[in-house]
């Protein structure tokens, strides 16, 4: 279900794909209208747990979003399965992510250890930077910006569950 593309439903078999290509555009099925609107709040969610700085450092997202995330991805699951099993064969392969059990502290404790020190981790991970100084502050700065988003996404979910945020 979850990709970094527009879409989060794919074709499994010749005759699908014969009917809406491989990556399925979600304007061709019958979803309704807060089900995209929301399904699109996901995908959009879901690249934003890319690291801005480098995709290959940990994600800014602290253990609270993780379990927003899980409970979103859940919520919509279920609004899918319910407008679409009728229609179409559902293949969960977002089962595990939906149901793993998030311990909140140890994502926290874990993001803190890299804020507090990300060019030790560069350093394991054989990720090259400029300087310890310079690559220090560009996560500071792109840290302190996500959690301004992270902020904005968790208060208009609760403003508003249908999740109209751009």
């Amino acid at each position: 279900m979850l990709d970094y593309t527009e879409s989060p439903f794919w074709s499994l078999d010749e005759e699908a794909r014969g009917n809406f290509g491989y990556n399925i555009d979600l304007e061709r099925l019958d979803l309704s209208e807060n089900t995209k609107i929301r399904l699109n709040s996901i995908i959009k969610l879901y690249y934003q747990r890319l690291n801005p700085v480098y995709q290959m450092f940990p994600s800014f997202w602290s253990g609270r979003m993780n379990y927003f995330f899980q409970k979103l991805l859940k919520q919509v699951y279920i609004e899918i399965e319910n407008e679409l099993h009728d229609k179409y064969e559902l293949i969960n392969n977002e089962y595990e992510l939906m149901n793993k059990e998030i311990d909140i502290q140890k994502i926290d404790n874990e993001l803190e250890t890299f804020l507090n020190n990300p060019s030790k981790y560069a350093d394991e991970k054989g990720i090259t930077y400029k300087t310890k100084e310079s690559l220090n502050q560009r996560i500071q700065i792109a840290y302190k910006e996500w959690e301004k988003i992270e902020s904005q996404w968790t208060t208009d979910y609760n403003r508003n569950p249908a999740i109209t945020r751009q």
